[in-house]
């Protein structure tokens, strides 16, 4: 390893420190993971280039003022989104998922075209600036051990570690930073002091996006192009690593995780050439780094909270509620969905083959759904790689469809690989109180795209994916050749997931999950084992997460790797949200509401703008 890699190991460490800091802030402030941190900012990092490249502004003037769009984006989510919630609900989950939805909105901003810097003003730029596409606060570099620094470089190595003194100090000494402090520490004997907990909250999201705003500066010019995606889901990935490095509270231990993740990713990127090795070195840091500190982690989310409050039940009035229509409602809304999926591809527009191939997409994703609702909602955690293992059910099809193998052999053997590698994945989280599982699906999320889906050995290392041979129904059944025939068969294990599920509901198993989730201590005193429960309700979702590959390989009769982005397990967090956490016929609903929206109305709608437009 050369001393130019290891001093550009540590200079993009010191932004991913510094976005970890800025998150350990909010989880210091409101006890919850803030997943939008990272995307705080991009707004601002978009805005420097346009000013600079289009306008004509001096990067200075840009980068003091996008620094205040940061401060300004900061105090309006936690203004209007983040307060209003956590007066109503102190849930640790209900929160993380607003933040995931933020962090969304925000990156759908960036894609305004208005806001963007124009090609023509960027390849000026380009052309005279050494072929940076990135405005650059200087033009002089730094040659050390072979490795040329550019300008930001430099700016980062002074900056950061300037801005965490400061902070540090500023959280150490300053009357405000001890406010935040015991705001953190006990919210109820803050408010007793006339400390006031809400102001706290947001001077705490101010600083957040101020960091963020300089996060995301400093970090643009290291792209090839400057592209929002890359303050997506690898970049989150590598932030709670490194926020988890200090148990989510600590400052100094964030800058420090961030260093190390850094030092790794830069070393095997050197040393192999290969930026998905790196990655999945970085994976496997942060498995060793939620495993070696979980125990810290644990007694930091023990102070959170009931990671899911149950939501009261509404009443049915006395004189309905032995109507024969209300005490069977569940039965005749079951009975009337499956009626309208049963005749929906026959239905006159539906019934074409390109439709009917969307229709069974959507029962996919209410496949999905169901399983991450069992997870959400009865076992309180949060997984954000649960299409990576989508795609290794549908990569296991593939692969073995060409030996002749049954639909029901492909769902056991696709559901059990599922269920394993999910386990393996959350053994380290799990071992702990906490929503640390995020941390590590996320990671299993980013690698399965840019390197596991590669190897020839599970995925395919051609770049296309792999073409599907159809699978057989069974013994003299044939195979499911059209469109409308892979529908049922999805259809079947959709209605066959609900009745699996609302089984393990109403069984001493289901209650058992809920109990753990609620309080594992008193369910421990009861003999239950948290850590094996929780496992449990991970591996019943994964096989579902599995087992919806195989629909998913023969709906589409191609697999690659671009369809199983970690994007996509991020946005299907919005199932069992919107379909109510812990509700299965609520996450059969929300899919069906979000994806035959997506594919049907979506793109009517989009018409009609389109035509408003021209």
């Amino acid at each position: 390893m050369s001393v130019g890699a290891f001093i550009l190991g540590l200079l993009n460490g010191l932004t991913i420190g510094l976005l970890a800091v800025g998150l350990v802030l909010v989880y210091k402030s409101n006890r919850f993971l803030n997943l939008a941190h990272a995307q705080l900012g991009t707004l601002s990092a978009l805005l420097v280039a346009k000013w600079v490249l289009d306008w004509g502004w001096n990067f200075w003037m840009a980068f003091i003022v996008a620094i205040g769009v940061g401060v300004l984006t900061g105090f309006l989510v936690e203004r209007f989104l983040v307060a209003p919630l956590r007066a109503r609900s102190g849930s640790p989950i209900r929160l993380l998922l607003l933040s995931l939805g933020v962090s969304q909105l925000l990156l759908a901003l960036t894609y305004i075209p208005s806001l963007s810097p124009s090609a023509d003003a960027a390849g000026r730029y380009s052309t005279t600036h050494g072929g940076s596409v990135y405005p650059q606060p200087f033009m002089s570099t730094l040659r050390i051990g072979g490795v040329t620094l550019t300008g930001m470089y430099v700016l980062a190595a002074v900056l950061v570690p300037i801005l965490v003194a400061a902070l540090a100090v500023f959280m150490r000494y300053s009357l405000l930073g001890k406010q935040i402090r015991a705001a953190a520490n006990n919210p109820d004997a803050a408010r007793l002091a006339g400390i006031s907990v809400r102001r706290v909250s947001a001077v705490t999201w101010i600083i957040a996006g101020a960091l963020s705003a300089v996060t995301a500066v400093l970090q643009a010019p290291t792209q090839p192009s400057f592209n929002v995606a890359s303050l997506g889901p690898n970049l989150l990935m590598v932030t709670l690593g490194a926020a988890a490095f200090g148990a989510f509270v600590s400052m100094p231990g964030a800058l420090a995780g961030g260093l190390l993740i850094g030092l790794v990713s830069q070393i095997v990127s050197a040393t192999t050439s290969s930026a998905p090795k790196a990655e999945l070195a970085v994976f496997v840091l942060i498995l060793v780094i939620v495993f070696v500190r979980g125990r810290a982690i644990g007694r930091v989310f023990e102070t959170s909270g009931a990671p899911v409050e149950d939501v009261r039940v509404t009443r049915v009035p006395k004189a309905l509620r032995d109507a024969r229509l209300v005490r069977h409602h569940r039965a005749w809304l079951a009975i009337g969905a499956l009626a309208i999926a049963l005749v929906w591809p026959q239905v006159p527009y539906f019934n074409g083959a390109g439709n009917q191939f969307l229709l069974t997409l959507v029962l996919i994703f209410a496949v999905v759904g169901v399983g991450l609702t069992m997870l959400l909602g009865w076992g309180g955690q949060v997984s954000l790689g649960h299409f990576a293992v989508v795609g290794l059910g549908a990569y296991i099809t593939a692969h073995m469809a060409t030996h002749g193998w049954s639909l029901a052999s492909l769902f056991l053997l696709a559901g059990g690989a599922g269920a394993l590698v999910t386990v393996l994945v959350g053994l380290p989280a799990l071992r702990v109180r906490g929503l640390t599982l995020a941390v590590t699906t996320l990671g299993l999320a980013v690698i399965s795209t840019d390197w596991l889906f590669h190897q020839s050995w599970i995925g395919s290392d051609k770049p296309f994916g792999m073409t599907v041979d159809p699978s057989r129904l069974g013994a003299g059944l044939g195979t499911p050749h059209s469109e409308v025939a892979v529908y049922y068969v999805a259809l079947v294990i959709l209605v066959l997931a609900v009745a699996a599920a609302a089984a393990l509901r109403r069984s001493n198993p289901g209650r058992l999950f809920v109990a753990v989730r609620d309080n594992e201590r008193a369910s421990a005193a009861f003999g239950a084992t948290p850590a094996t429960v929780k496992l449990s309700i991970l591996a019943v979702s994964g096989f579902f997460a599995g087992a919806a590959g195989v629909l998913w390989a023969d709906a589409w009769k191609s697999v690659t790797p671009l369809h199983f982005t970690a994007d996509v397990s991020i946005a299907i967090i919005a199932i069992p949200v919107i379909g109510g956490l812990g509700s299965i016929s609520g996450a059969v609903a929300a899919a069906v509401l979000l994806y035959a929206g997506t594919f049907f109305v979506g793109p009517q709608v989009a018409g009609v703008f389109g035509s408003f437009g021209h």
